[in-house]
């Protein structure tokens, strides 16, 4: 993991949350909360993160070195909605639409132009064991949802739009509730899973709040547990505009368009491994989208 938003020795304050690498030990990714600095000690708390939260272990005081690379930790770093309107405009569109949504994008098996849905959700099982706990992210319509429960899979499943969970709710079996996928303090993001799809959640953010939700997939994410990250796709500057929605005819909606080097470093970044990149076209979209499947 490369540290985020590293910081020297001399930057830390009594009451930081940090973590380092130490080179001299080979120590990787102590976390700790700072009581004091000295010149050349620090007084701390050994700390460690679980799905549960923060545990406080041993008080104690450790010297300085050069060695040691501080930073704080990357899944602390919340990043709110920048934009709260488009939020609001987003979710207008979807609930106004969400009839039109639903028969456009509901059928499990929808398929075109060698973009198969299905060869990709069969080959995120192949990375996971059998039985999961999913967490989708930005579930739309379930349509992903239900492939996954058909092949003995357990979904938790978040959107923003209240139609979309309303029919889960009352037709689906497993969890599904109504939140903005970048809020770090959401209930599902309380619970660890052993895999995440993310398949268009992305689409309608910029780029500091996709961070913010790879972030939070990475600390509610089990070791060893698969990430899949499906968006819009760019060969050459990641960037957002304006266009008019394919499934839901006749709204303007803003994409944010990814080339496949930032997206791989987006998830790196926050702790991921790659373990397979691939671009295709799907169904009613004329854009590529870039397909990730990565590790923690």
């Amino acid at each position: 993991m490369r540290l985020s938003q590293q910081i020297s020795h001399e930057e830390l304050l009594p009451g930081d949350l940090v973590f380092w690498n130490d080179t001299t030990t080979g120590r990787r990714h102590h976390v700790a909360i700072i009581l004091r600095k000295n010149e050349t000690t620090l007084d701390i708390i050994d700390a460690s993160w679980e799905s549960t939260g923060l545990w406080l272990t041993t008080e104690r005081t450790t010297d300085i070195h050069e060695s040691m690379d501080f930073a704080r930790p990357p899944f602390f770093t919340t990043t709110p909605r920048t934009e709260q309107k488009r939020l609001s405009d987003i979710k207008k569109i979807y609930e106004a639409g969400a009839s039109t949504f639903l028969e456009r994008t509901s059928d499990v098996s929808i398929a075109n132009n060698g973009g198969d849905v299905v060869e990709m959700r069969e080959k995120f099982l192949h990375f996971i064991p059998k039985n999961s706990l999913i967490l989708d992210v930005g579930c739309g319509t379930g349509r992903d949802a239900k492939y996954f429960i058909e092949q003995w899979n357990r979904i938790v499943g978040i959107d923003i739009c209240e139609p979309f969970i309303s029919d889960l709710q009352d037709t689906t079996s497993w969890e599904y509730y109504v939140g903005d996928i970048v809020d770090p303090e959401l209930p599902v993001y309380a619970r660890e899973y052993d895999a995440i799809w993310s398949n268009a959640s992305l689409v309608h953010l910029n780029r500091e709040e996709a961070k913010q939700v790879i972030q939070n997939c990475y600390r509610v994410l089990k070791k060893w547990g698969c990430l899949f990250v499906g968006t819009k796709y760019t060969p050459t500057n990641t960037h957002m505009e304006e266009k008019e929605s394919k499934s839901i005819p006749g709204s303007i909606k803003p994409y944010l368009y990814y080339t496949e080097s930032d997206l791989q470093n987006e998830l790196t970044d926050a702790g991921f491994q790659i373990l397979e990149t691939s671009l295709g076209q799907w169904a009613y979209w004329w854009d590529q989208f870039i397909r990730i499947y990565s590790r923690k």
